[in-house]
């Protein structure tokens, strides 16, 4: 279904600052334990550290991947059905996620329209 590649991109691109941040936790713990240029390792600490970050980062992104393609294919589904494209996608979880995030900061700050 061609709605899937949309979503997969969008959901991607929302997990990459994620993964990136793991993997950069990765780097800062083996220059802290090895600090120089070296870009080979003995220390168990730095190899378990770089497999799991790795593997964490990995699963991040197959996740948003998954939940893009099934997002999508439910946004295309009700495109398909007759939906209007905004309908369909208004009812998804990810926009449900984002009026759910922007009322709470609306709550917190004290904003006249929190309860819309």
């Amino acid at each position: 279904m061609a709605g899937t590649f949309p979503g997969v991109i969008a959901y991607q691109i929302l997990s990459v600052p994620f993964a990136l941040l793991i993997l950069l936790g990765i780097l800062l713990f083996w220059k802290v334990l090895e600090p120089g240029d070296s870009t080979v390792t003995e220390n168990p600490a730095v190899i378990i550290a770089t497999i799991v970050g790795a593997l964490a980062a990995f699963m991040i992104v197959l996740t948003a991947s998954l939940a893009g393609f099934w997002e999508g294919w439910r946004a295309g589904w009700g495109f398909a059905m007759g939906q209007s494209i905004s309908a369909s996608l208004r009812t998804g979880p990810l926009s449900r996620l984002t009026v759910w995030a922007r009322r709470r900061i609306r709550a917190r700050t004290g904003s006249a329209d929190s309860a819309a």
